[in-house]
């Protein structure tokens, strides 16, 4: 990474010297040789020296920050002041390498206060450090009492996101089929997104799954099991009683969810449109019947990191676009000079109208 990038503040790739592998990092603090970098996805910090520090890809930034700093609802010190080092032993003692149920109550100043349990031994761990049953209980039920749980009616659908014609934005890619189908999120909206996103699981953290029926095109919460994360998603298909196909509206992507992933939309989650803008590529067709695809075919030229994306049209439910790279280069010239597209054909004609015998000349496209 450029020395002139190293900020505060900045996110990154880091080689964490442990185990060798690059991880997602957000820079702390800079010194001459190293970083000071935050692990974003785990939550701890090393100094990586300078040369182990990488730009990181706009594709690798769709995925919301997995670590999320936490405090025991309601814990304090047993002699007041700071945590002692045999209480940090027996926190570790009880938490570390074993599966928790972590009840997220509130969230204050970045930081979640969560109610922390072991499931196998009943155990409380936050009445292991102080905090009292009836406390707890209190404190639980007035962030519940605080929050609005108006649900959706059943046929009530997300709004739509419309973009003007000559629109030009910044855009990264979060699904992509082919370059005539895939979708994209503004980067203006990502602010407005992960507010929503830490919203989704904080709200849904403890609340029972979906014990309704559902109907397509219903609007719910579903859990993407590849990151165990909550998503807003659409009813697209139900196969069967116990499974739904969802699409993930704010991303693309499609996924088979079992209903015990799947939760009730609350109202609030309604107010912001899909995110996820299907889009086709303009100016290029497949060469033959289908794309090319793999990192030998079309899809390397759709991972390049964010986009400069300017909206022709909306046709058949999609955008027509085009793309240029952070570089400056055209993905549909790029596809075209590699010859992994061609362009599609242009046909005029002149037709004769038979009400007024004029001319008018037409332009298609195949």
């Amino acid at each position: 990474m450029p020395i002139a990038n190293l900020k505060t503040g900045t996110a990154c790739v880091a080689r964490y010297s442990e185990d060798g592998i690059m991880y997602r990092g957000i820079i702390e603090s800079v010194n001459s040789a190293s970083a000071v970098v935050l692990f974003c996805d785990y939550g701890n910090k090393e100094d990586v020296p300078l040369d182990e520090i990488k730009e990181i890809s706009s594709e690798f930034m769709s995925l919301p920050i997995q670590g999320l700093m936490c405090r025991l609802l309601a814990a304090k010190p047993q002699h007041g002041g700071s945590w002692l080092e045999e209480e940090i032993i027996k926190f570790t003692n009880l938490t570390e390498g074993k599966e928790l149920e972590a009840h997220i109550i509130n969230k204050s100043n970045m930081v979640y206060e969560i109610v922390l349990k072991d499931p196998e031994s009943g155990i409380n761990i936050n009445e292991q450090f102080g905090a009292r049953t009836e406390e707890l209980q209190a404190t639980v039920l007035k962030a519940q009492g605080g929050q609005s749980c108006e649900l959706v009616l059943p046929d009530q659908k997300y709004c739509v996101q419309m973009v003007a014609p000559a629109t030009v934005e910044k855009v990264h890619m979060t699904w992509f089929i082919n370059p005539e189908q895939f979708y994209c999120q503004m980067q203006t909206s990502q602010l407005a997104i992960n507010d929503m996103m830490d919203a989704i699981q904080a709200a849904y953290c403890s609340k029972p799954p979906l014990a309704s029926s559902v109907q397509v095109g219903c609007p719910v919460i579903a859990k993407f099991l590849s990151d165990g994360v909550l998503y807003r998603a659409e009813v697209k298909e139900i196969p069967d009683t116990t499974s739904l196909v969802v699409q993930f509206i704010d991303y693309g992507n499609c996924d088979i969810v079992v209903r015990s992933n799947v939760w009730e939309m609350e109202a609030r989650f309604m107010a912001l449109p899909k995110q996820a803008l299907p889009c086709c590529l303009r100016g290029v067709k497949a060469v033959g019947s289908q794309w090319s695809g793999g990192d030998e075919g079309v899809d390397k030229y759709f991972k390049v990191g964010t986009f400069s994306c300017t909206f022709h049209d909306y046709e058949n439910g999609k955008y027509i676009v085009s793309l240029m790279s952070e570089g400056g280069k055209s993905i549909a010239d790029q596809l075209l000079e590699d010859r992994l597209a061609v362009a599609p054909v242009v046909h005029s004609e002149t037709m004769k109208t038979a009400d007024n015998g004029e001319y008018l000349l037409a332009t298609i496209f195949l």
